[in-house]
């Protein structure tokens, strides 16, 4: 009877091995080293299923030269992972952290060129809506001094932190410009960012379920910047559109674009708080 078992132990252990050698597994390269890590709700950790699962996974890592790790919901490792410059290049392992209390945090971002009555909408929104609005006024300052050292401090410290506490926080906010802007603005300029970090805090934001609102024009001819109209001219406008396009194409978050050509501020919050209804009321 006990040999019976131990074999039995063995086959299961066996298929164990086999299932995770083919699962997808979620890479890290940190200082030249390969991490696996394995996502799972806390309380599931410790259930005999799962510990056998790990047992073979850090045997195979280890067999592989790989390091394996476990993260939870509560775990404040991954926040460590990201300070330290570890990028994942997969959003899926997330999912499982989402929890329903984040059904009742709205976060949108207001994105899109100069001169296409961003502020007006956001304020408009945050009014409405009844959440806090924010823009950094940094951003303009560092701009016009061509700081490129302060956009990259921002992504690299600013964006992790910022995103962690609406993460724990459940937060609502309505933001005037974010890390888009960042992403088509370095582009656009050939200033330098950090592209593994910014798709990372996209991945962030859709994972609480975070709303991306691009304005546009269907023409920026005879349009430039009232701050600075010699590098922000109608041509660059139209170039920046173009850029957020293309990201926004990539993005993990949910794009609601609205054309402004008509100035009607009711009409585009009414069309952008009702996108965000109809996704608030599939998800639910």
């Amino acid at each position: 009877m006990i040999g019976f078992l131990k074999k039995t132990l063995q086959r299961i252990n066996l298929r164990l091995k086999e299932k995770y050698e083919k699962t997808k597994s979620y890479y890290i390269r940190r200082h030249k080293q390969n991490l696996v890590i394995e996502v799972k709700p806390s309380y599931a950790v410790n259930s005999n299923e799962n510990q056998q699962k790990f047992a073979a996974a850090q045997e195979y890592c280890k067999k592989n030269e790989q390091e394996f790790r476990i993260i939870t919901e509560n775990d404040n490792h991954f926040l460590k992972l990201i300070q330290t410059k570890i990028y994942i290049g997969m959003r899926q392992h997330l999912n499982i952290l989402k929890s329903k209390s984040n059904q009742n945090q709205r976060v949108i971002l207001v994105e899109g060129a100069d001169r296409t009555g961003k502020t007006e909408i956001s304020q408009e929104l945050s009014r409405q809506m009844e959440i806090p609005y924010f823009k950094n006024s940094n951003d303009v300052k560092a701009f016009l001094k061509d700081d490129d050292s302060y956009f990259q401090n921002v992504v690299m410290y600013a964006e992790p932190f910022f995103t962690s506490y609406l993460e724990q926080s459940k937060a609502s906010v309505i933001m005037d410009r974010g890390y888009v802007s960042e992403l088509v603005y370095s582009q656009v300029f050939n200033r330098p960012t950090d592209l593994d970090m910014l798709t990372l805090i996209d991945t962030f934001y859709a994972d609480i379920g975070a709303f991306i609102v691009h304005c546009y024009r269907s023409d920026y001819k005879g349009i430039e910047d009232d701050v600075d109209p010699e590098r922000l001219n109608s041509g660059t406008l139209s170039y920046i559109d173009d850029t957020y396009r293309e990201c926004l194409n990539q993005s993990a978050c949910r794009v609601i674009r609205i054309c402004v050509d008509d100035h009607d501020l009711e009409r585009q919050t009414t069309d952008i708080t009702r996108v965000i209804e109809f996704y608030e009321r599939k998800d639910s």
